[in-house]
């Protein structure tokens, strides 16, 4: 190859290097599926497509658009090493989803229940696996995706913290100022949790799914939840020492709780009534879930670092003891408590998705700063 052509190809990649054209047009997509997967499960009636009766599956509606949406965050991440083989995955697994759906009288990509003729269902089958093949054959042939992610197992620019930091060296206000990410994404691992609870027993115990008015999300728990976030944000900003960061953020989110059912005592919301009264199971149990979550962090950064599978498994570690302790003080105050074991594989889902999200807003911080 003669110089010039090696400086036309290092100048193409250069300009094809980012977020654009096709890739923005997928990773828009990913994110259009969460939100009318969202919507589809929020409408909570049977919808018509085409003619024909679509009878949903929640469950099915809610992992993909988990699934779209880390999928759609790694990609942003475009230094993310694990961004491409992801998204291999995430088209593999709707493409087997879809198959599979549609064998037992399922259709669409986002996972719609359909009755109808074997013909519409094989169109179904097709529809999907040239999709699939499509994009598939994009993300290992686009020189834009390769231009823009670093090959798996090379040098990548990945940032690697070892073991033994703490979350206050971290997110030093010195060196990478004040995290809105990880605000960010705590106000989405904290909504998404809340809506998948909603859901969690309805699916396995087939209970009536009584989900929550949207004036109870605008007016109640979304603002809450953003005063959640913030204080995280303040308490990384000004705290320099980890346990006091966890200790302050449980504080808080039980007071903020507990000042919010104050506000609200006596509202009702759809199926939801809240009461005001003082109730030291509440305050307890505000101040164990955000308190493990952070020492959760805490533990995954002076163990093995900042890694996905180490917040993974700490969020989780997290998430179960919150649960276990809280049950635990029921017991002690409630006459003939009874341990709920069927919550602790939600626990699990959920731990693995928070601390999922939570590492990825990190990690887009710290791309943003260049760390």
């Amino acid at each position: 190859m003669s110089a010039e052509n090696e400086i036309q190809t290092g100048a193409t990649i250069k300009q094809l290097h980012g977020v654009g054209g096709w890739l923005l047009i997928f990773i828009i997509g990913t994110f259009g599926n969460v939100i009318l997967n969202l919507a589809i499960v929020l409408q909570g009636e049977k919808l018509s497509w085409g003619g024909n009766i679509i009878v949903y599956n929640p469950f099915q509606l809610v992992l993909l658009a988990v699934f779209a949406f880390a999928t759609g965050v790694a990609l942003l991440t475009i230094r993310n090493k694990n961004a491409v083989l992801l998204t291999q995955i995430y088209l593999a697994v709707s493409l087997v989803s879809n198959i599979i759906v549609a064998i037992i009288g399922l259709k669409a990509p986002s996972g719609y229940y359909i009755a109808d003729r074997e013909g519409v269902m094989i169109r179904g089958i097709i529809q999907a696996v040239v999709i699939n093949l499509v994009w598939q054959t994009y993300f290992l042939r686009s020189k834009r995706v390769k231009a823009t992610y670093p090959p798996r197992g090379g040098t990548g620019e990945a940032v690697q913290l070892s073991p033994g930091k703490s979350l206050s060296s971290i997110f030093d206000r010195k060196i990478f100022g004040i995290n809105y990410f990880t605000g960010i994404g705590f106000f989405l691992a904290v909504m998404i949790s809340g809506i998948l609870w909603i859901l969690y027993y309805p699916l396995i115990q087939s209970y009536p799914l009584e989900f929550p008015p949207a004036s109870y999300f605008l007016a109640y728990r979304i603002p809450l939840t953003i005063l959640y976030s913030v204080l995280l944000v303040l308490l990384l900003y000004t705290l320099r020492n980890d346990w006091l960061i966890a200790v302050s953020m449980g504080l808080g989110t039980m007071t903020l709780g507990y000042i919010a059912r104050i506000i609200f005592s006596g509202t009702t919301f759809g199926p939801l009534h809240i009461n005001g009264a003082f109730n030291l199971l509440f305050l307890m149990n505000g101040f164990l879930w955000s308190f493990f979550l952070v020492l959760g962090i805490i533990f995954a950064l002076k163990t093995w670092g900042l890694k996905l599978w180490s917040v993974i498994i700490w969020v989780c570690l997290g998430v179960l003891a919150s649960d276990l302790i809280g049950q635990f003080l029921n017991a002690l105050t409630i006459e003939n408590f009874r341990f709920d074991l069927l919550g602790l594989p939600m626990d699990v889902i959920d731990g693995a998705i928070t601390g999922s999200i939570l590492y990825l807003s990190i990690m887009l911080h710290f791309r943003k700063k260049k760390a």
